[in-house]
């Protein structure tokens, strides 16, 4: 019994120093990388939202036009009630026009989607913007 309380008495072991060393520095590695990443974090104010309309694949059904489209949210941020404008233009003249809301986009998420239009839009240029959304 007198030996265990001499090593009690003379404090710890190399061995559990070394430990503890080694414990310290992981440690402290995770919470400095943790540091940087939020510090060093590049991304601009609000979420890149972007909107892709994919001409290639229009069908024309019982006279409408079904085109699909592709919605990105690039962000590290999920974003809700996404608001896109499709409109159809020829000479700057507007001809068509259609809202299509979003209700919820991840992030780094994409939504397939499809705005049925009246006009052929092979016949004008199709524009697709971005309106508005909420970042929960």
């Amino acid at each position: 019994m007198s030996e265990q309380s001499d090593e009690a008495q003379e404090g710890r072991s190399l061995a559990e120093w070394v430990t503890l060393a080694v414990s310290i520095v992981v440690v402290a590695a995770f919470v400095g990388a943790a540091f940087v990443e939020n510090v060093t974090r590049d991304e601009p104010a609000g979420a890149p939202i972007t909107v892709e309309v994919l001409l290639e694949q229009i069908e024309q059904r019982e006279g409408s036009f079904y085109v699909p489209f592709e919605v990105s949210n690039a962000g590290s941020s999920p974003v809700e009630d996404v608001s896109l404008l499709f409109e159809l233009r020829l000479r700057g003249q507007l001809l068509e026009e259609s809202t299509v809301l979003i209700p919820f986009l991840p992030s780094n998420g994409v939504e397939a989607g499809t705005v049925v239009l009246t006009t052929d839009p092979a016949r004008a240029v199709l524009v697709a913007s971005v309106q508005n959304f909420r970042e929960p």
